[in-house]
């Protein structure tokens, strides 16, 4: 029985507006005067957006924002000797602010009346994932932006942990933070997310239950009664 359910964040409970990044691309090419177009500059984005991700399942660890940043800009030309904190401070500031002009928006527009039915079938819930340029403490900031923050009991982020998924390590970080709360047995945890390698892999191998959610193909109701729950 499932008594306890972890998410993922990205494509399971939000997405990102569709005009956030091509602002933010916008940003990027004119806060450090790039040369190359702004093509090249979403393309370069995309493309080590996609190797980081990859390089923090395989390692098990969470590469820090202004490292992937500083390697990008010096993939596009930027001359990185000349970059200090207080420049990376104004830039990230900036970046801010094109993030909360355009937050990310809850996949499951009804997550509110799910999460309260979990609720009162004293199922609680949590978050388990992994970060990239959006730190946990800004996603925290936005669940409560979003009004759904009470429903988590805890969350845990690879930024503000050093571990990312699919390691056992995180998994176990997150479910020793759950014993804080209740007793239960890891077969009673169901993760919720959309990547198979770090959602799916990554909770069977350490021994929660998962969920594969494709949020395109099933809603997250239908996963959930899928799964027993409902």
């Amino acid at each position: 029985m499932i008594n306890h359910i972890s998410f993922d964040v990205w494509l399971t409970l939000i997405y990102t507006d569709t005009a956030f990044k091509p602002a933010r691309d916008e940003l990027i090419q004119s806060f450090f005067d790039i040369k190359k177009d702004l093509k090249t500059v979403t393309e370069t984005f995309r493309r080590y957006d996609k190797h980081f991700t990859k390089v923090n399942e395989i390692v098990g660890q969470n590469l820090d924002s202004r490292e992937m940043l500083l390697i990008i800009l010096a993939d596009l030309g930027v001359d990185i000797g000349q970059l200090n904190h207080s420049i990376l401070d104004s830039y990230e500031k900036k970046f801010l602010q094109l993030f909360w002009k355009y937050p990310p928006i809850l996949l499951e527009p009804n997550f509110h009346t799910i999460a309260e039915k979990l609720v009162k079938q004293d199922i609680s819930l949590s978050i388990l994932s992994n970060t990239g340029f959006i730190k946990g403490t800004i996603l925290q900031e936005l669940f409560v932006y979003r009004k759904v923050n009470h429903f988590f009991t805890f969350q845990c982020y690879s930024d503000e942990v050093g571990l990312s998924k699919p390691s056992p390590l995180f998994y176990d970080y997150a479910y020793h933070n759950l014993l804080i709360h209740k007793t239960l047995e890891k077969n009673q945890v169901l993760h919720i997310g959309d990547n198979p390698v770090a959602d799916v892999q990554g909770a069977d191998n350490f021994g929660f239950r998962s969920a594969l959610y494709e949020h395109k193909k099933i809603s997250l109701e239908k996963l959930l009664k899928n799964n027993g729950i409902f």
